[in-house]
């Protein structure tokens, strides 16, 4: 039985589950009556990847897409050369393997559990007749591509005109977003629900560790990070001051 088959125990955890009530975390069935949403649920498989599992290669045939309904997923790339580059972390209710539409049959990014994983699984073909038969799907599938897109070119032009430090504020500012939770009696701090290393911070802004480690005892020093468990604490009151207004001219300086 290959590590992504679900083993006995799994099954029997997701069996007692409400898998509707988690797939409607996903903005990709947004709006979805219950008979769509039932509709959906037939054509998903669902598996646990545990941590570190791999879930599909650079380079695999990109035949199904996924939602995430708990845990968190890493994806990177992986030049020739081995060198990982680390293009975002999703949690409940994102979806990835968004290639299985695009122009070419392999997937050009790797996924890997970087939590505990369970994720609902559907094959092209599936996807296709969902989104010809539901076209509410195929719209929340453009808004999705279309999020993802414009973050894209923000990266791009942080890359190209921002300096080491800036670039790492932009990013954890952008984690607290999508993955910070409240503190309470901390207004202005909040706590990652995702546990991140300084090489994968590197990583995710292409720089080398020990020049985010250097940028990350500064921020401490600061106080506008700080511990917690082994989550990161961001202040994001003073990296927004600190990014903004934005003057990509002298931000390289």
């Amino acid at each position: 039985m290959s590590t992504a088959q679900l083993r006995h125990e799994e099954f029997e955890e997701l069996a007692s589950v409400d898998r509707i009530w988690h797939l409607r975390q996903t903005r990709l069935i947004d709006g979805l009556s219950l008979a769509d949403l039932n509709a959906v649920v037939s054509v998903c498989t669902d598996r646990i990847y545990p941590q570190g599992e791999m879930i599909f290669n650079q380079g695999d045939p990109a035949d199904s897409l996924f939602i995430l309904n708990r845990g968190c997923v890493r994806i990177c790339v992986v030049d020739t050369h081995d060198r990982e580059k680390i293009l975002g972390f999703y949690t409940t209710g994102d979806i990835f393997g968004e290639d299985v539409l695009g122009p070419k049959e392999y997937f050009e990014n790797q996924a890997m559990a970087h939590e505990e994983c369970w994720v609902s699984i559907i094959s092209r073909d599936q996807f296709v007749g969902l989104i010809r038969q539901r076209v509410s799907i195929g719209l929340n599938y453009v808004k999705i591509l279309s999020q993802r897109l414009l973050e894209a070119r923000e990266e791009i032009e942080a890359h190209s005109f921002l300096d080491t430090e800036h670039r790492l504020g932009k990013m954890l500012l952008k984690l607290a977003e999508h993955h910070g939770k409240p503190i309470f009696g901390e207004e202005d701090m909040v706590k990652l629900k995702i546990s991140l290393t300084h090489d994968q911070l590197a990583r995710l802004i292409g720089a080398n560790r020990p020049h985010v480690s250097m940028i990350i005892s500064k921020f401490k020093k600061k106080g506008w990070i700080g511990y917690q468990s082994r989550k990161l604490l961001i202040n994001r009151d003073e990296f927004q001051r600190l990014l903004q207004p934005m003057d990509y001219g002298t931000a390289r300086s």
